[in-house]
């Protein structure tokens, strides 16, 4: 009997994933996004079985053109969710703040650490993989373990016994 109740809520639980109106949702968030001048325009998207796949979109802030990103894919199970960006493009007014033309970018969140994402960018042959903590404060902490390899990260950094960090409010 514990079985059978098991595999019913399994079963709802992912028809409610396959099910769910993603493409919608995906929407929703973007309104929220453009309340504080965030953009994202021409893209294209399609459903997939448990996320989306968005292509060719431009991120804009503030009216202002940021980059552009070939492909977005966005999964969500569960317990587990990820966002994986390739080939995004910044424009020149960008590259001021973030020396890399090109690069690619992994963000991904699990229920058993809700305040913290999972960041791994790669550019070229480097990668930095760093931990984003959300902090009680209303602070934003972004925590980079080896910066070797990417000494344009040193000046926006600081370090403590813990390996390099970058602290702002939000």
């Amino acid at each position: 009997m514990v079985k059978k109740i098991l595999i019913v809520i399994v079963v709802f639980f992912f028809s409610l994933i396959i099910l769910a109106p993603k493409e919608r949702l995906f929407f929703l968030a973007e309104d929220k996004l453009a309340q504080n001048e965030i953009i994202i325009s021409n893209e294209v998207v399609n459903s997939t079985l448990m996320g989306l796949n968005i292509s060719n979109g431009e991120l804009t802030l503030k009216g202002i053109s940021v980059a552009k990103i070939e492909t977005m894919d966005i999964f969500s199970i569960l317990f587990y969710s990820s966002i994986d960006i390739e080939n995004v493009i910044l424009d020149e007014a960008s590259r001021g703040m973030i020396p890399l033309s090109e690069f690619n970018l992994s963000l991904s969140h699990s229920v058993l650490s809700p305040k913290s994402l999972a960041l791994v960018l790669e550019h070229g042959s480097n990668e930095v993989e760093a931990k984003i903590k959300f902090l009680d404060e209303g602070k934003v902490r972004i925590e980079v373990d080896d910066i070797n390899g990417s000494s344009w990260l040193k000046p926006m950094m600081q370090k403590d016994e813990n390996g390099w960090y970058y602290e702002t409010a939000i």
